[in-house]
C-alpha cells in the first residue's frame, strides 16, 4: 500500500489544536462567572464532549501524524497535553506499548480466567472503564515530583501498571519531568484565572473522567484477542463522528497506526470487522467482565 498518498492536513490540525485549547480552556471561565451549579454541569458535559477530539488530536501526535514536520507535531501535541494533563512524552511510550500490548493478559480488562478472583476483576474493570483518566494526571505529579518511583517494584505488583511502564526510556524521565512541571503550571494558571473555584474545576474534570475513561475502553471492549484486529469500528451519526474525527474507527488504526485521522474511513473496506452500534456497545460495557476460555494472543507473554 502507498502509504505517501494519505497526507498529515497540516493546517487543518493547527486549526484544530489552537480552537480547541482556547475553547476548552475558556470553558472554565465560563463555568467560573456563572458559579451555579446547573450551568456548571451543562459546560461540563460540553467541555466532556470537545474532549474527544482534543484526545483524538493528542492520540495523533502521540503517532506522529498531527504534523509532518516533528517539531511542529510535538508542539502541537505539548498544548492538548495541558488540557489532558500528562506529558507527550510519557503517553506516548505507554501508548506505543498498548499496541504491543493489546488483548493480552496485560490489558484483559473485560475478561477473566477461571482461576482469577471474580469480585476484584469486576471491581478493577468498573474502575478502568469509569475512572481510569485519574491515573494520568496522578502519573504527572510523580513524574514531576518523583519521576523514578514509576518504575519501582511497588508498582509493578499490578501486571497493568508493570505493562505500562516497564519499558518506559529511563534516558527520557528528564523530559517527561519537564513537560509536567509545565502541564503542572497550566493547571495552576488556569485555577488562579478561575479564582480557585475548586467546585467548577473539579466538576468539569471528573465528568471529562468519566466520559474518556468509558469511551477509549468501548474501542477494545470484548473484542477479538488478537494485538492487531483487537478494537472496533463504530457507528456514529456523521455529525458526531465529524466532531469526534473518526476517533470511532479505531479497529482501522490499529491495523494502520501511521494513517492520518482524516484518512481511517478509505480503509475501512479493508478489514474484516464491520461497523457496530457505538451506543449499544458503550451501554453493554456496564454489564460487567465476563469469563473467557481464550488464550493469550500469540507471541505474547501470559500474565497470571
Amino acid at each position: 500500500m502507498d502509504f505517501k498518498k494519505f497526507k498529515i492536513p497540516n493546517q487543518l490540525n493547527i486549526t484544530l489544536v489552537l480552537f480547541l485549547f482556547i475553547l476548552n480552556s475558556s470553558l472554565f471561565v465560563i463555568a467560573n462567572y456563572y458559579n451555579q451549579f446547573h450551568i456548571t454541569l451543562l459546560i461540563g458535559v460540553t467541555f466532556a464532549v470537545l474532549m474527544i477530539p482534543v484526545y483524538s488530536l493528542f492520540h495523533e501526535g502521540m503517532h506522529n501524524v498531527l504534523h509532518s514536520e516533528k517539531k511542529y507535531n510535538d508542539l502541537l501535541s505539548l498544548f492538548l497535553s495541558f488540557l489532558f494533563f500528562t506529558p507527550l512524552h510519557f503517553i506516548r511510550f505507554t501508548h506505543n506499548g498498548h499496541h504491543k500490548r493489546n488483548r493480552s493478559d496485560y490489558e484483559m480488562f473485560d475478561l477473566y480466567y477461571g482461576k482469577h478472583d471474580r469480585l476484584w476483576r469486576t471491581a478493577w474493570y468498573y474502575l478502568i472503564i469509569t475512572i481510569y483518566w485519574i491515573s494520568l494526571p496522578l502519573s504527572t505529579i510523580f513524574l514531576a515530583i518523583m519521576p523514578t518511583a514509576l518504575k519501582r517494584k511497588l508498582l509493578f505488583k499490578s501486571m497493568t501498571i508493570k505493562g505500562m511502564i516497564e519499558n518506559v526510556d529511563n534516558k527520557f524521565f528528564p523530559m517527561m519531568r519537564f513537560q509536567a512541571w509545565l502541564i503542572l503550571i497550566f493547571q495552576a494558571s488556569l485555577l488562579y484565572f478561575i479564582n480557585f473555584n475548586f467546585e467548577v474545576y473539579l466538576t468539569l474534570y471528573l465528568i471529562h473522567c468519566f466520559c474518556w475513561s468509558s469511551q477509549n475502553y468501548v474501542n477494545h471492549a470484548f473484542s477479538k484477542r488478537d494485538v492487531h484486529l483487537g478494537a472496533h469500528n463504530y457507528k456514529l451519526p456523521k455529525l458526531i463522528q465529524m466532531l469526534y474525527l473518526n476517533f470511532n474507527f479505531h479497529g482501522v488504526h490499529h491495523q494502520y497506526p501511521t494513517i492520518p485521522w482524516n484518512c481511517l474511513t478509505k480503509l475501512e473496506s479493508k478489514l474484516p470487522q464491520k461497523r457496530k452500534s457505538y451506543l449499544l456497545a458503550w451501554a453493554r460495557m456496564f454489564k460487567g467482565p465476563i469469563q473467557t476460555y481464550e488464550s493469550c494472543p500469540l507471541g505474547m507473554t501470559k500474565v497470571d
